[in-house]
């Protein structure tokens, strides 16, 4: 990444996504903060500091999320029991 001339808080992305899934091994294409994933170097765009917080804001909503969820589960055997 490169820092631009639109201050601090605005980079080009150099790196190409091609393509991306989950731990389970599904589809997350449609994750990439600032660009289809393909094999098209050049037509990525600027990544804001806003992206980054907000994929950083996800991934944490994301493991609050499956932490509940497990928390669930386990309530549920015990009652289960």
């Amino acid at each position: 990444m490169v820092q631009t001339s639109g201050g601090s808080s605005v980079y080009y992305n150099g790196s190409e996504i091609t393509g991306m899934q989950d731990d389970n091994g599904d589809p997350r294409d449609d994750d990439d903060a600032d660009s289809t994933p393909d094999v098209d170097p050049d037509n990525d765009n600027p990544v804001t500091m806003e992206m980054i917080m907000m994929t950083k804001w996800m991934k944490v909503q994301m493991i609050l999320i499956q932490m509940m969820m497990t928390k669930m589960i386990a309530i549920q055997r015990v009652k289960n029991l």
